[in-house]
């Protein structure tokens, strides 16, 4: 049974995954109708703004071009999936394994168990807000570069994002070097991102199943899927689902001085939203894992 520290943390976990599904039903709902609305009521100030800003539009219309779009995507894809298996020799000299166990003043991870989660969150929150900072940086002065400074800087942004997220599942006591935990890691980047609740709803399944599996070591029964969970599919999916609005943020990004700004903001944002969702999940992993041990020890 957990203390009330761990209760409590645990029901805030709870009412966060139920919030998600809230918002991305709402989300949905929204933007059907906003668009149409929004177009109509700013009609008078867009068209005089239109002419004032063409050559801006000018200048942004080559990059929409589909053959751009793709490049993105595919840049996208093998990005993500170089940030969790071709850089994975070396990420994990980019960060200390044992930062959790020097900070909460313990000696080994078998005793994370006695420590309450929140405990363990704080100094999460204060590894990760360095990283925070790099990348919201990173995105302002590749952002100054244009479409080639953008396409360089994909890789690096999603490897500070493995980084964060390895960073994280090491600090509740999970083994970031598994393969297994990279594709729950993936999943969990998916999640982070604003999507429909047939996506969430998919994704938390997603992510329970390879809890579960990760948990018993079930590597054949995870091989049998098909390979949907192998870093190489899982990459791929992720660039499908999400690559065209990150494209757009990306194009953006693109534009020589305004995407500096844009590029500093869109990844504080996003980093910042995959370093929530990550910490949330392996938290309610770790809570979950700590109920369980505290019944055997119990019976």
């Amino acid at each position: 049974m957990l203390n009330s520290s761990d209760s409590q943390a645990f029901e805030r976990l709870k009412e966060w995954e139920r919030n998600q599904m809230r918002k991305a039903e709402r989300r949905g709902e929204l933007l059907t109708g906003t668009k149409v609305m929004a177009s109509r009521a700013l009609r008078p100030v867009t068209k005089p703004l239109a002419k004032t800003f063409k050559p801006v539009v000018e200048r942004i219309k080559p990059l929409t071009e589909s053959e751009i779009v793709t490049l993105i995507q595919n840049a996208l894809q093998i990005a993500v999936a170089g940030a969790f298996q071709m850089t994975h020799d070396t990420l994990k000299y980019t960060y200390d394994k044992k930062y959790i166990l020097k900070s909460l003043k313990i000696d080994t991870f078998e005793q994370l168990y006695e420590v309450n989660a929140d405990d363990i969150e704080h100094h999460i929150k204060r590894a990760t807000n360095r990283s925070k900072l790099y990348t919201t940086f990173q995105g302002m002065g590749f952002g100054l570069g244009g479409l080639e400074a953008t396409l360089i800087e994909l890789p690096l942004f999603f490897a500070m994002l493995a980084r964060v997220q390895q960073q994280i599942c090491s600090c509740y006591g999970y083994n970031p070097e598994n393969e297994f935990e990279h594709a729950y890691m993936l999943k969990a980047l998916s999640f982070s991102d604003p999507i429909s609740t047939v996506g969430k709803a998919t994704l938390l399944m997603e992510l329970n199943t390879l809890k579960y599996a990760i948990k018993r070591h079930t590597y054949k029964t995870l091989s049998e899927m098909g390979g949907k969970y192998l870093i190489p599919a899982i990459a791929k999916e992720y660039a499908k689902k999400h690559g065209i609005q990150l494209t757009k943020n990306k194009m953006t990004q693109s534009i020589p001085v305004i995407g500096a700004v844009f590029g500093g903001f869109f990844n504080y944002g996003y980093i910042s939203r995959v370093v929530t969702t990550t910490n949330n999940l392996y938290k309610t992993r770790f809570l979950e894992d700590k109920d369980s041990l505290n019944q055997v020890i119990e019976v």
